[in-house]
Order: structure tokens, then C-alpha cells, then sequence
């Protein structure tokens, strides 16, 4: 049925994107100069691609007006970016975004192509800018930073003895049109590359700041996916974990399969916290699970999965199933309420143009989610700074899977029950 307002689209397999557009022609200018121009570009292909005709009611023409300024009086091209992420925002529309080429190509085609891309050398930790500064929003399993003693909730002090700078690190996509905290990578060398972190762990400046060296390495969010993996025993009971980074490659899919295939646990956590990806990805997860599917799922045991602000696009839909088929509770915070189809298109500049391109309430029964989220059933209070690694999250997960376990046990059920 068709939704008023809403461009149809032939067929569109992504809810994050893969449908690549042709690049404008570059413009040849001095090095170094910003190229406002690309706003242009930018304006053009949302008037030409967004989801709805109507552009949300949002008088484009005018909104183009307001913010070319900005783009005009640009002193870099990230000024240039900055300006078509404010045109954007007045459609208060997920995926829809700019990123640089390097972001695109580290942390979107890099991670979609794992079997046929060697990983790029990285740090392994995402820092998230709040009113008090840059806080370690996480740490990749296995990761470099892992390993030197980086934890959730750090603040950073110093990267490399200088104040942290937006303008050193890696944007990473960033909705402005929903709004929130902004994420970012650490920029690195090659392999072996070195930064030194200076962190404070407590509120209190009393005790003091920490310094912790990073040595770059070959690492992706699939092998952190791999390294996520454990087991924890719980009120007695043996309960699994598995973090689900993104569901941009197969590969991270096939890694839960045979993570669940090989467990004997008695319960299982699946992380959804993290970017969305492939569409056609999300219905093989939720068939690990579906004890009413077609055939037999991996896994009859209980489940778990979490959610919070991170949780989006296909996550968000594989969290609704997840609902929906009954396969388990949802632990954590409401999800980012972004879950629309959407295609890149490569700008005149090299960066990447991500443009909301089709409504996607299909997936999700029909339901709304866009702009608002999806509630868990089990909400757990927080808060990132200095949390000092603590995740309250993964800890009441990790205790309703328990709790679920034990009942089960209680009603004389065992491996392969339900």
C-alpha cells in the first residue's frame, strides 16, 4: 500500500545503505581551499532522493537560503560539512548525514566487505563529546585499547598532550536531525603507530589522572564481535554473551551461528547496542532464536537482548522481532528511532552523502519507530561518565538471563526445551 508523501522505491534490501549513487564531478581548486559547492550538491540530491516528496513540509528552497551562508563563509571543508548537517537537521530525519571518505571507507565499506578488506589499523575505542567533554563511549573486545586499560567512562584529558580536538579525530555519521551526543574515532597511523591518552577515571580530581599508551592494530568491529564472546556464571547460572557490533557483513551472523551452535549455556545475551546494516540480515538472526519459525531455531533456551540509544536502523527492527515473535525480553534504554532505507552518494569533495530514501514502517508491522524508538521491557538507569568501566546494562541483562535460566531449571526443563 502506498504511504502518502512517500517516494516508492522498486526494492531496497539495506536499512543502512548500499546503494551507492554516481559521484559529481570534482572541481579543481587550490589545496586546502573548503569547497562550499558541495552544499549545493547536498541541497540538490535531498530535493531529487528524500523519502517523501513533501520533504517533510519542510520549505526547502528557504532552509537552503538560511544555511548557505554558512557554507560560504567556511574556513575548512569540515565548516562546509557542518553547514549541510544544519540544512539536514531541519528534517528531522535519521540517515540523513555527511561523513569524510575516510570515515566512509574505515567504518562503513571496511566492515561490510570484512572477507575481502583487510581490517585498517585502529585503536579500537569510540569517544563520545558531552557537556563536560570527551568521555570513552566504548572499548572494542580485544582491541588495542583494551588492552592498555582504557574503560567506559573515562574522560579524556590529552591525546598526545594536547586538549582533545574534534578537528583531530574521526566525525562518525551523526543524525542531526534527532539530535544527541556525537560520536568520534582517534585518528592513527599505520600499524604500530603509537598515542598516549591522559584520563581521568573519577569525578573526583583528587585522585588523580592516568596515562595509557595505544599501539595501532589491524582490528574491525567482526574480530571484536569474535572477541566478544563469553560466559558468565550468574546466581548459579551459566549465561552466554555475544556482542552484535553491526549487522553490515554476514560474517558477524555467521560467528553468532556458531557461537550458539557450540554453547552450553543455559541462557544467552545478545548485545544490540551499535549501528544498524543489512536488511535481509536481520530475519537470519531473529530465526537463531524464533521457536515458532519454520525450522528449528539454534537456540530454545532463554534470551536475551539489549538496547539503548546507540540501538539503530536494522537493530531496530531486529529488536521489534525480537518483541514481536516473543523470543525474549528487552533490557537497557529506548532505541535512537532511526530506522529508514537509505542509499550513499559520493560528493564532488570525496565525502559521503547519506540520504533517507525509503519508509520502512513495513518492517515493523506497520508501527512507527522512526523519531521514537523502541521502549525495553527491563529499563536500566546510567549514566557514561566516569562510569569507570561499569556497563548497568550488560549487569542487569546478564541478571534477567539468570533469573529466566533458573525458573526454567525450577520447571524441570533442560537443554532443547521450550
Amino acid at each position: 500500500m502506498a504511504l502518502p508523501g512517500v517516494r516508492p522505491l522498486a526494492s531496497a534490501t539495506l536499512l543502512l545503505a548500499a546503494a551507492f549513487l554516481l559521484p559529481a564531478p570534482a572541481r579543481a581548486r587550490p589545496p586546502g581551499e573548503p569547497d562550499p559547492g558541495v552544499f549545493e550538491e547536498a541541497w540538490r540530491l535531498f530535493r531529487e532522493r528524500f523519502y517523501r516528496r513533501d520533504l517533510r513540509g519542510v520549505d526547502w528552497k528557504a532552509a537552503g537560503e538560511r544555511h548557505r551562508p554558512k557554507a560560504l563563509r567556511a574556513r575548512t571543508q569540515r565548516d562546509v560539512h557542518e553547514a549541510i548537517l544544519d540544512l539536514l537537521a531541519e528534517l528531522k530525519a535519521s540517515h540523513a548525514t555527511v561523513v569524510s571518505d575516510q570515515v566512509y571507507r574505515r567504518f562503513y565499506e571496511a566492515e561490510g566487505k570484512s572477507q575481502l578488506v583487510p581490517p585498517p589499523p585502529q585503536f579500537g575505542l569510540q569517544l563520545v563529546r558531552l557537556e563536560e567533554g570527551f568521555f570513552v563511549g566504548h572499548v572494542l573486545f580485544g582491541s588495542p585499547a583494551e588492552a592498555a586499560g582504557a574503560k567506559r567512562g573515562d574522560r579524556v584529558l590529552s591525546v598526545d598532550g594536547r586538549l582533545p580536538d574534534p578537528r583531530d579525530m574521526f566525525a562518525l555519521g551523526y543524525d542531526s536531525g534527532l539530535g544527541g551526543p556525537r560520536a568520534y574515532r582517534l585518528r592513527c597511523g599505520e600499524a604500530g603507530s603509537r598515542t598516549v591518552l591522559g584520563l581521568e577515571r573519577f569525578r573526583d580530581p583528587k585522585y588523580g589522572r592516568l596515562t595509557v599508551t595505544l599501539t595501532a592494530v589491524p582490528w574491525n568491529e567482526v574480530e571484536a564481535a569474535r572477541a566478544s564472546y563469553h560466559e558468565f556464571a550468574v546466581h548459579g547460572a551459566q549465561v552466554a554473551y555475544f556482542r552484535l557490533y553491526h549487522l553490515l557483513s554476514r560474517d558477524v551472523v555467521l560467528l553468532l551461528a556458531e557461537r550458539l551452535a557450540r554453547s552450553r549455556a543455559e541462557a544467552f545475551v545478545l548485545d544490540l547496542r551499535g549501528m544498524g546494516g543489512r536488511a535481509p540480515l536481520v530475519d537470519e538472526v531473529l530465526s537463531f532464536f524464533d521457536r515458532n519459525g519454520p525450522g528449528r531455531a539454534l537456540w530454545e533456551r532463554p534470551a536475551v537482548a539489549l538496547i539503548d540509544g546507540s540501538s539503530r536502523s536494522a537493530k531496530e527492527v531486529l529488536a521489534w522481532g525480537w518483541r514481536s515473535r516473543g523470543v525474549g525480553p528487552l533490557v537497557g534504554r529506548r532505541t535512537a528511532g532511526a530506522i529508514l532505507g537509505a542509499q550513499f552518494a559520493r560528493l564532488s569533495d570525496g565525502s559521503w552523502l547519506m540520504i533517507p530514501v525509503m519508509d520502512m514502517r513495513s518492517a515493523t508491522g506497520g508501527v512507527v519507530v522512526e523519531g521514537k524508538g523502541i521502549a525495553p521491557d527491563v529499563e536500566v538507569a546510567g549514566d557514561l561518565r566516569w562510569a569507570r568501566g561499569r556497563d548497568e546494562i550488560l549487569a542487569k541483562g546478564l541478571e534477567v538471563a539468570a533469573e529466566r535460566a533458573l525458573a526454567a531449571r525450577r520447571a524441570g526443563r533442560r537443554h532443547g526445551w521450550h
